[in-house]
């Protein structure tokens, strides 16, 4: 248990590093793609980073 509760923390932890490394503009740019899974994880990722 302890092991897989490790693996999730750090999951997490990398996957907001990924997100704190996109510029706004990078973010801007996938809000606005064609691509709607792209344009949902673009347009969360900014208005999170808003807060």
């Amino acid at each position: 248990m302890r092991v897989l509760s490790t693996i999730v923390l750090v999951t997490l932890l990398c996957a907001s590093a990924v997100l704190y490394s996109q510029t706004q503009d990078d973010l801007w740019t996938q809000c606005t793609s064609n691509n709607v899974d792209t344009n949902i994880a673009g347009c969360t990722a900014l208005i999170q980073s808003a807060s």
